[in-house]
């Protein structure tokens, strides 16, 4: 069983706000919001009296809106624009303390390969739209069998799994998530967490 929602957002190309909740989305929402609560509550303390604290909640929980909109994205287009949005959050929290020079070259370098791997992941949502003829997720997955056989499924799958890996910081592409440790604390526990 799962809750499903959509609004037209550009009816022309067939886009829609599509959202779904099913039990793996449910899951990882949970994940998102509990492991968020606890790093709220943890921040509180760790940066109690910071001049920013308001402007860090408000980023971090950017950051955690960005990512349950990512799980329970319904469509490829949506997934990847909170996919994005993702990498913007992830590049203000590493670069919160922006006054220094480390921070801000790490903050950069996320940015830069997430959002090239983001560049990838869209290019095979693209090919996936187009292959199976919609960019809603469950269009697609009842069309599995003939998006398979299509000669652009193994280009396509290879995009997403560029951009899946950029943004997982797994090799050769981990170089980003130890220098990201420039972050406070309770950020480098969530961007743990999250990737």
């Amino acid at each position: 069983q799962s809750i499903r929602a959509s609004y037209a957002w550009a009816p022309d190309l067939d886009l829609h706000l599509s959202f779904h909740l099913d039990g793996l989305s449910l899951l990882f929402a949970l994940l998102i919001s509990g492991m968020g609560a606890v790093v709220v509550v943890y921040s509180g303390g760790y940066l109690d009296g910071h001049p920013r604290l308001g402007r860090f909640y408000a980023t971090l929980f950017f950051f955690m809106a960005s990512m349950l909109g990512l799980v329970m994205a319904g469509n490829l287009i949506l997934l990847f624009t909170f996919w994005e949005l993702t990498s913007i959050g992830s590049y203000l929290l590493i670069g919160f303390d922006s006054e220094r020079e480390r921070a801000r070259k790490s903050a950069l370098q996320a940015l830069l390969v997430t959002g090239g791997g983001g560049l990838a992941l869209l290019a095979g949502a693209v090919l996936l739209g187009q292959i199976g003829g919609s960019y809603e997720l469950p269009a697609l997955l009842a069309r599995a069998g003939a998006i398979q056989a299509d000669a652009l499924y193994l280009p396509a799958t290879a995009l997403i799994l560029l951009g899946a890996l950029t943004k997982s910081a797994q090799a050769p592409f981990h170089f980003w998530l130890p220098a990201a440790m420039e972050a406070p604390a309770p950020v480098s526990a969530y961007l743990h967490a999250a990737t």
